[in-house]
């Protein structure tokens, strides 16, 4: 099957294992036509493992397949290339803004556990990315920033004490739009009062 239009082929293959969890597929199709990967087709496939809902796979098999991609960008010598220019994967951003809902369209993420994204945080710690200060061109936040803006998900508590922990900065002095503080005071009090409590909790304890 490779034989014929092989780059299309792995593409899609590629494409849909990343998406579904389908690891195994992956182990094969590295194994068979290594020379058809990229920089660029790593980054894309922890892009879609990470905010897939279309959970086939176990929590285990995505973070294998993360991680494999990871160990190949290192292996190939572009962990500090992955990290800098247009393009940059900025890992602590992307999962604040993009890791998976629990339940997306009838599909019951069993993979978006809090403690699932926790050990996704420290994996991406584990191969260099620190980027718990970056800001966001588009909004100016930092992760933890963006964690707060998505303080509905499940997660974000979690992951928001998580990047304190690793030193993310509480920018006090930030406008409502990218100050943490403020942005957990503008979660729905109707709809997630507690969790809009913890936050607000969790950020003057830190400010004191």
């Amino acid at each position: 099957m490779l034989r014929h239009d092989s780059r299309a082929c792995y593409d899609q293959l590629g494409d849909a294992a990343a998406w579904y969890g389908y690891v195994k597929v992956w182990d094969l199709i590295m194994e068979i036509c290594p020379e058809l990967h990229s920089l660029e087709k790593a980054k894309a496939t922890i892009h879609a493992a990470t905010k897939s809902h279309n959970r086939d796979g176990s929590y285990a098999d995505y973070r294998r397949l993360i991680e494999m991609q990871l160990k190949y960008v290192q292996e190939t010598g572009n962990l500090d290339a992955m990290q800098t220019g247009e393009e940059a994967f900025k890992a602590h951003h992307w999962l604040a803004r993009n890791f998976c809902w629990h339940n997306n369209y009838g599909y019951k993420a069993g993979v978006s556990k809090p403690e699932h994204l926790i050990d996704l945080a420290k994996l991406y710690v584990v191969y260099g990315f620190n980027d718990f200060n970056y800001r966001d061109p588009e909004t100016g936040r930092t992760p933890l920033a963006t964690a707060i803006a998505r303080g509905h998900h499940p997660g974000m508590l979690e992951y928001a004490k998580f990047l304190i922990e690793q030193g993310a900065d509480l920018c006090r002095d930030d406008p409502d739009t990218t100050n943490p503080l403020s942005l957990a005071k503008q979660i729905d009090a109707t709809k997630h009062p507690e969790r809009r409590a913890a936050f607000i909790e969790l950020l003057q304890a830190e400010s004191r």
